[in-house]
């Protein structure tokens, strides 16, 4: 076959110059075929060229642009957008403090030890938007309190409080808190202790599984050693298994 111009009819074939090396014989369905890159070609299997659009340095993500070229796609950080801080309580000095999500009743806990009225005091915060508005507080103990730690119980839908109490020389405490989220206040069931010696250390984990939760706490009892309890809810009461040492010092 010969060429005598850009476009050779025979037999009703046409064909257009323009073969380079890695390209492909292709057709239309009107029997017109021209030469076309083959798919992943321009220098080997899974490679394909472009041109770019200003200039792009190593190591950078580049983005496809409508007109076939690439360009360099700048890095997007998101924005954080905060709230208004809100105080917590009226208290200047806090200590001890920790806080958990209520997912049934969708608030904040804040509990933490007032210093300034030696008690341990548990806040309900309620979200609004970017804003959060707090509860006037309930005392779950009129001493003062130290290694406060708190579970969300989903079987019982209830929070338990786990604390070292000052005012029983440091033994290790557990109360069951019931949260009324419309008049947004918590009630409590009676103190319950864990430990007869002083409990260090406080720190209670929530198993879902077997609805059960666990409380690990250095028990000093003269020769101090880490400990393990289970403690099962029932109503507002608290009632614990156990003990399992975990350390001998």
């Amino acid at each position: 076959m010969k060429f005598k111009s850009d476009i050779e009819a025979s037999a009703g074939f046409k064909l257009t110059t323009g073969a380079a090396d890695t390209y492909v014989l292709t057709s239309d369905a009107t029997g017109n075929a021209s030469w076309a890159a083959a798919s992943g070609g321009g220098g080997g299997a899974g490679e394909k060229d472009f041109v770019a659009t200003g200039a792009i340095g190593a190591g950078v993500s580049v983005a496809l642009r409508s007109d076939g070229t690439v360009e360099v796609v700048e890095e997007q950080i998101a924005d954080h957008d905060f709230g208004t801080a809100a105080r917590v309580g009226s208290y200047n000095n806090a200590s001890h403090s920790t806080s958990l999500y209520h997912p049934t009743e969708n608030k904040l806990l804040v509990a933490y030890n007032d210093n300034s009225g030696t008690r341990g005091l548990l806040y309900i915060g309620t979200i609004t938007g970017e804003v959060i508005t707090w509860n006037s507080g309930d005392t779950f103990c009129n001493d003062s309190v130290s290694y406060i730690s708190m579970i969300y119980d989903e079987l019982n839908n209830k929070v338990v409080i786990y604390y070292s109490d000052s005012g029983s020389s440091g033994n290790g405490t557990a109360r069951v808190a019931t949260i009324n989220p419309r008049n947004t206040y918590a009630s409590f069931g009676t103190a319950t202790t864990f430990s007869s010696y002083d409990a260090n250390y406080i720190s209670a984990v929530y198993n879902p599984v077997v609805g059960k939760s666990v409380v690990f706490f250095q028990d000093d009892d003269g020769t101090p050693r880490g400990i393990g309890k289970i403690g099962t809810v029932s109503g507002t009461s608290i009632s614990f298994s156990g003990p399992t040492g975990f350390t001998t010092t």
